[in-house]
């Protein structure tokens, strides 16, 4: 498993959990975007240092564009091959109904949605934390 593989199992489980909506997938955007998600001891991924001298191995925040593929792999049966018209459709989506570059941006009416598709997202077993991006 490489990092992609981890961000795309890390919103897979999420989806399985949050509502059946785009709002919940948009929610997962944002957060890929705005946040780094610190890896659990037990994930081992081939393209992650095992060790990382007193510092927690983490999948740093994710490009809008980034953040539309990841998404788009999960929503696929397989999550390999995505079709480009979803990413696409995913990152048009992104710019024009949730554009936040931090956290803070996120308004209160969203924020509850991005709070749960985080909390979501921390039922992964690859995961320990997610955490501000740090700039």
């Amino acid at each position: 498993m490489n990092s992609d593989d981890a961000y795309i199992e890390v919103v897979r489980t999420a989806l399985a959990l949050l509502p059946s909506e785009k709002q919940s997938v948009l929610a997962c955007m944002v957060v890929l975007h705005t946040s780094d998600l610190v890896l659990s001891d037990s994930c081992s991924l081939d393209d992650v240092a095992r060790e990382v001298s007193g510092r927690k191995r983490k999948l740093w925040g994710v490009t809008q564009r980034h953040a539309a593929h990841i998404v788009a792999s999960a929503l696929t049966k397989d999550g390999l091959q995505t079709d480009r018209s979803a990413q696409d459709c995913w990152f048009a989506s992104f710019a024009s109904e949730t554009p936040y570059e931090l956290l803070e941006c996120v308004p209160a009416s969203f924020a509850e949605k991005v709070a749960a598709a985080r909390a979501a997202m921390l039922s992964s077993p690859l995961l320990e934390d997610i955490i501000r991006s740090e700039d």
